[in-house]
Order: C-alpha cells, then structure tokens, then sequence
C-alpha cells in the first residue's frame, strides 16, 4: 500500500486484483479538527443569536488576530479580510446558521515504520507531523491515532529504524534547525541535535542518522552506542556523539539508504546534489558518482525491490522523469569499505594501510642504478647543458614573434588571437547563383578585451575572374561578444580560360594602429561556379 499525504488527510491506495488499476483508492485518514478559541466560539455564537453586528464581530476578530494572537479558523481568517462591510454582512448571513467552524492543520512530513517484522510484506505503522508542532502515530489499521507526540517545532523530515512491537526510534528534524528523538514511545529531551543551517534531508544509515544541511554537508549522529572502523582506527561512539561530517560541491537534494541485505547487510548513503550527481558514501568517503546531467539535478531517490529485481534505484529529476538502475545481482560488495568506484579523498582520512603496488627490480634497472652512481656528475652536467640550451631557443622564439607583429599567431580557420585577451572569431557566407554573389562578413571578437579600428581586406584569386565591389570594410570597434557584419557585392567575370568563376577570395583582418604584416584573423572563401551569365 501506498499512502499519500494532502492537506489535512491522508489517502492510503492498494494494489488491485486481476485486471483492476495497479493502485485504486482504498482508505483516508482525516486529521482531526484542532479546538477552537473561546473567545471566538463566542463571537460566532453571538451572530448565530443576533446578539452582535457584523461591525462588532469583524473588530472583535480582527483585534483577537492582530493584538492577541489567537490562532483563528479558516472561516474567521477569510472574513477579517474582507474590507467592504457589505460583503461582510452578507458573508455573516450566510454562515450565521451554520454549523460553528473548525480548525484544521496539515501534514508536513509522512513516514511508517514496521510493526512486529522486517520484511517487505509485513505490516508497517504510519505516523505523520502536523503544522502544530504534533507527531501522529496511527493504529496499524490507519483508523485512529495510536499515541500523539508534541513536538518543540513543527517537523519538516521524519524518518523511524527498529520495530513497535520491540525497540524503535522516531528522529524528526524540525524547522528550528534540531533534530529531537522519539525512542521506545519517550521524547527524549536530552538528546537533541542541532544543526547550523536549516535541514534539508534526513535518513538513518546503521547506527547513525544523516543530517542534510541547506550550507552544502551532511552531518552524522550517534543514535545508539557503537563502534566504527577496523584494527588501529577502531572508534566508540556514544549516543548523541558526532560521527563524521561530508562536504559537498553542490547543494544538496534528497538523501536516501541504498539497503543490500544478502548473507550480509551492507548499507550506504546515497545523496543526490544539485550539479546533477547522485553519489554513494560508506561514511564519509565516495564510492560512486552517477551523472544524471546538470540541468536536470535529482529531487527524489528510492532504493527498493521492482518487480523481480531485489536492489533498484529510481531517479526521479527535476524535469520529471523517472531513470531506474539495477543492481546486477552477482555484484560483488565485499570489496573493503571504499568499494569499486570513483573514491574521493577528500572527503576522508587515507588509508596507509593498504600496501603500494611496487615493481619488481630488474636487471636494466640495477645496471642504470650502478652507471648513476659512476657518472652521475656527468650526467648532472648534460641536462644543465640541455635545459639551458631549451630556454635559449625559447626565448629566441619570443623576440622573433615580437619582432614580427604576432604575439601569439594568427589562427586559420576562422578564430586568431594578436595580443592577449583578443580574440576574433570569423564566419564568411557566399548568397546568389551568379554571375553576381554577395559575401557576408560576420566577425565577432570572443576575448576580453575590446578591439580598435580593424579592417577587413579582401582579394580575388585569380584577380581576372572577379570584380569586388570594394577591397576592404573597417570595424571602427569591435566590443566582446558584439557581432559585426559586413557585406560586398563579387561579380563573376567572363573569361576565355576555362576556370573562370570557380577561384576564391581571402578575407584578411587587420588593426590598423598597429605596424604589422600579419593579420588578426583570416579565411579563404571558395566561390561556387556560376549558374548562368548575361
């Protein structure tokens, strides 16, 4: 069964037999009403009576709501609204013989925890936080509450571990930035988690529960004495004690348990992030990254059984699809705590204890080792010699380039750079069938820095068989990321030789303040042949 929280109900669906929908409604669960003030049951029984007008009752209201503070119903919120006292008489007229109001409240956060087993089938209790500030613990039927908990602040994230009929804990993270513990049917007042930022996940990972912080970390919290690590790192950690933190590159999005129970249980926490990332942690250290793309980042994470498959994870992005990964069932995860994967460092202590993959010593090896020890003064000298005959030639090259115009180059195929931080990006387009065609220049300077008094210069090849409307176009300025445009008219001449109109033009790009022979940025332009001539 399903059960989905709306407002102040719950609606629980069932699987159907046979041909029926896969889930159909089957029960809701109602939140029932909050009590109402006194004062305004007053105020409501008075107009049910004509003892008071609807001035009297709007002023009484309005000064319990502003003034007094008083938490009123839905109905007594909608008719201190309302500015024009005609509309309030009527709206008086028509509930004053009406039953008296009520005050209701939504549900926040929904979770379940199972019963007298752990097994998939088995039957859970669902138990829900409402905007009061209570946590609801249903009957395992969903007909009635079971047992109410009041809590410091209304609950944002709830999550439970362990078994009604036995131990089980209850961890809600409320929107004063603390996490309180519910833990054999007691609140426990002196084990309470605060937290920096406001909560943005929560799960329960072993003995620990995850806390998802909106500053981009995680923090983990002994809920249960134990101990972590293995050998020399061996740790004991009491109820209430810091676990680890991890750091994260993104904000995080939802959190979840990827839970694997074979001859052994193993299980992991999996975070999705905003970069579009879902990663898995045992701890604090990364054993896989999956991409899921950066504009279309995870909100939702589920690891369950789907169909015949015992371990799936669904991933449910932004845009609003679904993308399912199964686990091959021979995976092998007993692999040490890291796993297979991409481990980031980072994020834990390294671990000295796994041995360097050293190469055996070969005999080329042993004799390169004695000839050092022999020559090693001479082979010191060499490289010195070779290292400073490679600045030598470096710097040759730099004056050279300086003293041609070129700091960098021109580049060919339409992109140059001339100095540091220009650079021009030039696209050239042929438009017509002939013998006239028209040449547009786009140029665009893709660098940071703005580009002065630039020509752009064109010349036929060969020069006989095109006529140019004009040999070169200026660019007073051209700003980053600003296109500029230009156009000439070529006509295609007639000729004797064969291989009239099929040449091509180059387009040459200059800056005219500066004294020099190679040009920013150039393109050689194939024209077709003409269709026809007059």
């Amino acid at each position: 069964r399903v059960a989905v929280a709306a407002g102040d109900c719950v609606f629980i669906y069932a699987a159907g037999a046979g041909d029926a929908p896969a889930l159909r409604p089957f029960y809701k669960f109602t939140n029932p009403p909050l009590g109402l003030d006194l004062r305004e049951a007053e105020v409501w029984r008075s107009l049910s009576v004509n003892a008071l007008t609807s001035e009297q009752a709007f002023h009484t209201l309005t000064d319990l709501k502003d003034t007094a503070g008083a938490l009123l119903s839905e109905r007594a919120c909608s008719f201190t609204e309302i500015d024009d006292a005609k509309l309030r008489e009527r709206f008086v007229r028509a509930h004053a013989t009406s039953e008296p109001p009520t005050r209701v409240t939504s549900v926040t956060a929904l979770g379940s925890i199972k019963q007298t087993s752990d097994d998939a089938d088995a039957v859970s209790v669902l138990f829900f936080a409402t905007e009061t500030g209570e946590l609801h613990v249903l009957s395992p039927d969903a007909k009635q509450i079971g047992k109410t908990y009041r809590l410091p602040s209304p609950a944002a994230f709830v999550t439970a571990m362990g078994r009604t009929n036995s131990e089980y804990k209850i961890l809600c993270a409320c929107r004063d930035g603390r996490v309180y513990l519910i833990e054999n049917g007691f609140l426990l007042t002196e084990t309470v988690f605060e937290l920096e930022t406001q909560v943005c996940g929560l799960c329960v990972v072993g003995n620990d529960v995850v806390v998802g912080c909106a500053d981009h970390t995680a923090h983990a919290f002994a809920i249960a004495d134990h101990h972590t690590g293995e050998g020399s790192g061996k740790k004991v950690l009491v109820k209430g004690q810091k676990s680890y933190g991890i750091y994260f590159p993104a904000p995080i999005k939802t959190l979840c348990v990827l839970d694997v129970n074979r001859q052994k249980r193993f299980e992991r926490l999996l975070v999705g992030l905003g970069n579009g990332e879902v990663r898995v942690y045992h701890e604090n250290v990364c054993v896989l990254t999956l991409a899921t793309g950066q504009n279309d980042p995870p909100t939702g994470l589920l690891f369950a059984r789907l169909g015949r498959e015992e371990n799936a994870l669904a991933i449910v992005t932004k845009n609003g699809s679904v993308t399912v990964k199964i686990m091959p069932r021979r995976a092998d995860l007993s692999a040490g705590s890291a796993g297979n994967g991409n481990n980031d460092a980072s994020n834990g202590p390294e671990d000295h204890s796994i041995p360097l993959a050293v190469p055996k010593k070969t005999k080329v090896y042993v004799e390169n080792a004695a000839r050092e020890r022999l020559v090693g003064k001479e082979m010191h000298q060499t490289f010195q010699k070779d290292l400073q005959r490679l600045r030598l030639n470096t710097a040759r090259a730099r004056v050279a380039a300086l003293r041609d115009g070129g700091v960098g180059g021109g580049g060919g195929g339409g992109v140059g750079n001339h100095s540091a931080g220009v650079s021009v990006k030039l696209d050239v387009s042929v438009q017509g069938l002939g013998p006239v065609f028209k040449i547009v220049l786009t140029a665009v300077n893709v660098g940071t820095k703005p580009l002065f008094d630039a020509c752009a210069m064109f010349a036929a090849s060969p020069v006989t068989s095109y006529a140019l409307e004009k040999s070169q176009c200026s660019f007073p300025a051209l700003l980053p990321g600003v296109r500029c445009c230009c156009e000439i008219a070529v006509e295609a001449v007639v000729a004797d030789d064969a291989g009239a109109g099929a040449g091509t033009v180059s387009v040459y790009v200059c800056e005219t303040r500066r004294q020099s022979a190679v040009p920013i940025v150039s393109a050689v332009v194939r024209m077709p042949v003409a269709e026809f001539f007059e």
